[in-house]
């Protein structure tokens, strides 16, 4: 689980934030190095590589956001301003509501990110990691015995 600690610029429209970030493995590369370890000697101990193999993945990740020099764009979502300022605007009341009532419950933030696709149209939906995202923490779904 992810938490983002990002200086919020003023917002463009109520609730709405853009922002501009870069790569940066900073707060990654400690779990990543922990995921690799594991994943060597879960290999080492059964012949098991998926672990080896998802670990390898992500020091990929991290070495590719150690050399990324691009500036890349997202967009911050405060959901319960945004809706509390839209309203309806047409739409169903009750959906409207339960947005409204769901994402104060949730205090819930949506991220979108925007780096322009290589392809020209559209967005990318790749949130690279950078110094503003942290490790919040590793929760793993255990199978029922």
């Amino acid at each position: 689980m992810w938490q983002l600690e990002v200086d919020l610029p003023t917002p463009c429209e109520p609730g709405i934030y853009e922002f501009t970030y870069e790569a940066d493995q900073v707060n990654c590369k400690a779990l990543v190095q922990q995921q690799l370890a594991r994943g060597i000697s879960r290999e080492a101990a059964s012949r098991d590589l998926e672990s080896i193999a998802k670990g390898l993945m992500n020091a990929a990740a991290v070495s590719h956001a150690a050399a990324d020099q691009c500036a890349h764009y997202a967009t911050l979502i405060d959901a319960v301003t945004y809706v509390n300022w839209k309203g309806s605007s047409g739409r169903k009341d009750r959906l409207v509501n339960n947005t409204r009532q769901r994402a104060s419950r949730d205090r819930e933030w949506l991220l979108y990110p925007k780096d322009p696709m290589p392809d020209g149209p559209g967005f990318s939906a790749r949130f690279m990691m950078n110094r503003y995202l942290h490790v919040y923490g590793c929760y793993r779904v255990r199978p029922t015995p």
